[in-house]
């Protein structure tokens, strides 16, 4: 089966087949569902029809990459066969929301996801321990939140980003430790050839990716 979507410019399209029981249910069915977008994404309805979900339904969903909405019909024998073997598909439903959310559920999962960089901590650099081709290891003092390994960081020189790197090891005294917690001096493992510097101002972060809906 072929993608369910494809890319118009900028706009993700979802594309759906309607099969409805009468044409009142397929207007209303039509009108709701042009209400489903965002500036990144839309329906395109590919056909729509009162009746049955027929062999050419399914042969059509297949040949667009389309998601077939059943409102209170049934789906003949011959377009199961289809769906079954081409991977399509076919839903059918009795009330016109459930049928609506479910297209918006179905577009919402296109987005990409949103990307968020929660800020976990922030460290003052005291020193530099190692700087050579093989490691790179800055000493600094958790002011706020913690640190852990496997964390990202952004290092601000006169309050402007210059660095991103990720924190590969960390040190608490002589000892390897996972995390280190505000106001604790720590060891910070980055890649070789970091550009920090003492004085140096960095933000622990973690970047999460949130799934998006459309409303």
């Amino acid at each position: 089966m072929q993608h369910d979507f494809a890319e118009s410019g900028k706009t993700i399209e979802l594309n759906i087949i309607i099969k409805s029981d009468v044409v009142g249910s397929l207007e209303a069915i039509k009108k709701l569902l042009s209400e489903v977008h965002s500036q990144e994404a839309s329906i395109k309805i590919i056909s729509e029809g009162v009746g049955p979900v027929s062999e050419s339904d399914a042969t059509l969903a297949q040949a667009t990459g389309s998601k077939v909405l059943a409102f209170r019909v049934p789906t003949l024998m011959a377009a199961k066969k289809i769906a079954e073997k081409e991977g399509i598909k076919i839903q059918r439903f009795d009330v016109i929301y459930e049928l609506v959310d479910s297209a918006k559920a179905d577009l919402s999962a296109l987005l990409p996801p949103e990307i968020i960089e929660e800020e976990v901590g922030n460290i003052k650099i005291l020193a530099i321990f190692r700087d050579d081709k093989k490691a790179f290891v800055a000493g600094g003092l958790v002011e706020s939140g913690k640190v852990a390994v496997g964390d990202e960081i952004k290092v601000f020189q006169n309050n402007n980003e210059e660095y991103r790197d990720k924190v590969h090891s960390l040190r608490h005294g002589k000892s390897e430790t996972k995390e280190c917690v505000s106001g604790t001096e720590c060891g910070l493992g980055l890649n070789p050839g970091a550009n920090v510097a003492v004085g140096d101002r960095a933000t622990i972060f973690r970047t999460v990716k949130k799934l998006r809906k459309i409303e």
